[in-house]
């Protein structure tokens, strides 16, 4: 049997213009229940939406029809509809999916979608969790009611895209995916532990390479080594604890993993172009000066 969810059905279809990039739906699509096994689920749309569309695969597959051409997208594959666009794609009831999308718009909304590098069609993601907890989050806090949830929605949906774009241009394979989620959980481990002193080593054991393999990984997927990734959490903690706490510029460097304050103030500088406790007088010369013009 043949379940079709048509352009009618739709009630978020519409083009917000006055927020510069907005989520005006999004969400997971699962197998339905109730549905029988050979069932076919299909999505048309002949005049498309106002808006755009992003689609991507956890598990499973989707057909996806354009004129004469009919193209499978599989795990790891997302797809972007554009505005306007004719939509219609089907899955198979029986066979596991997992899907999540997002519907946005805004004034800005093309301009950034073509800096991202992402334009009509399908491309491949891999099976990157950043992704997909990317749109989970987007996906709690459309449904939450909490202050600033418009807000928050379109800086992730900002990220979300930024990473399709990333994603897109480096290309993905079975390998050099596996990869990237080893580092990735490399990188979210450093950041969890980034006062603490531990040798890269360690970070490339739990990768299963060696530390020159890690390095050069870690490096091509974020622009700099797994050392420099550390320091530049640790001096941004610093920043804000030089803002908002009156703790010596030592107890400061402490807590951010350096034994020797001199080492810590150099490297800071070199960061920032000044000392810490030049950066520290100047933010209270600023806020100051905010205060007497508030």
């Amino acid at each position: 049997m043949l379940h079709v969810h048509d352009a009618a059905q739709d009630t978020t279809d519409r083009e917000i213009r006055d927020r510069p990039l907005a989520v005006n739906s999004c969400g997971t699509n699962t197998q339905p229940e109730g549905y029988a096994a050979g069932d076919i689920c299909t999505v048309r749309r002949p005049a498309g939406r106002k808006d755009f569309q992003l689609i991507l695969i956890e598990t499973g597959a989707i057909r996806f029809f354009h004129g004469n051409t009919i193209t499978e997208a599989r795990t790891g594959s997302a797809f972007l509809y554009l505005p306007g666009t004719p939509q219609e794609y089907a899955w198979d009831v029986g066979r596991p999916l997992l899907s999540h999308w997002v519907h946005y718009s805004g004034s800005t909304a093309s301009d950034i979608t073509r800096r991202c590098g992402l334009n009509f069609g399908l491309f491949q993601t891999g099976c990157d969790k950043t992704l997909i907890r990317l749109f989970e989050r987007i996906s709690l806090e459309k449904q939450s009611s909490s202050p600033l949830g418009e807000e928050l929605c379109s800086a992730m949906l900002w990220e979300l895209l930024a990473f399709c774009g990333r994603r897109k241009t480096q290309g993905w394979n079975e390998n050099t995916d596996r990869a990237r989620l080893l580092i990735s959980s490399a990188a979210e481990k450093i950041a969890r532990e980034w006062a603490r002193n531990e040798p890269v080593e360690t970070y490339a054991a739990l990768c299963g390479f060696d530390i020159y393999r890690f390095t050069h990984e870690f490096s091509a997927l974020y622009g700099v080594s797994p050392l420099q990734y550390r320091i530049s959490i640790r001096l941004r903690h610093a920043s804000e604890y030089l803002k908002g706490t009156a703790l010596s510029v030592r107890d400061i460097a402490e807590l951010c993993g350096y034994d020797d304050p001199l080492y810590f103030s150099r490297i800071f500088a070199k960061r920032f172009g000044i000392s810490p406790r030049e950066f520290r007088k100047e933010n209270r010369k600023e806020e100051r000066s905010e205060s007497a013009s508030g």
